[in-house]
């Protein structure tokens, strides 16, 4: 059962990332004020979390927004009070919410601001966390990040410096600099 549950809550937290990827996507290219921006993704991050959380609560005979309503409840004792829960719900939330706000900064970070390293920073710490608490066989998901993560900063180099591109005579020279410059 414990296992089954993991699992729901990886595709959960998978399909949190995608949408707030999108929606990330979606507000970095409209260009809205700043304020704008933040009220979609903080309304847009609480309608998600709650939509998760109220997938993982077990059935009952409560209609939606009580279980929905338990569940904050108990997730504002746990944070405001220091009290102690045995259910899971708390950290699922926090899970989401954390899942969401990283997956929409990292976006708006690369698309707005042109730099990869706040994304790669923060995915190299998640990463680690996780890494530490799994057999030492998924290591190799360190190294693939790696990779892709160099990638990502030299890609968003070459369009922050985008003046090394000289899209009317191309020649073996400019090609090797582009390149070069995309791994430095």
């Amino acid at each position: 059962m414990k296992k089954n549950h993991s699992l729901v809550l990886f595709s959960s937290l998978t399909f949190t990332l995608i949408l707030s990827v999108i929606t990330g996507f979606i507000l970095a290219k409209r260009r809205f004020r700043r304020p704008v921006n933040w009220l979609i993704a903080i309304i847009g991050g609480l309608l998600v979390t709650a939509w998760q959380t109220l997938s993982v609560l077990p059935s009952s005979q409560l209609p939606w927004y009580e279980r929905l309503g338990t569940a904050l409840e108990s997730f504002w004792g746990v944070v405001s009070m220091a009290r102690t829960d045995e259910s899971s719900v708390h950290f699922v939330i926090f899970l989401v919410l954390f899942t969401w706000f990283l997956g929409y900064i990292s976006t708006w970070l690369v698309l707005r601001r042109k730099n990869a390293w706040g994304t790669v920073i923060s995915g190299v710490i998640v990463l680690l966390i996780n890494l530490s608490n799994l057999p030492s066989g998924y290591y190799g998901f360190l190294i693939f990040f790696l990779i892709f993560a160099a990638l990502l900063i030299g890609q968003a180099r070459l369009v922050k410096n985008n003046k090394l591109v000289v899209p009317s005579s191309i020649s073996s020279h400019r090609i090797t600099r582009f390149f070069t410059s995309s791994l430095l």
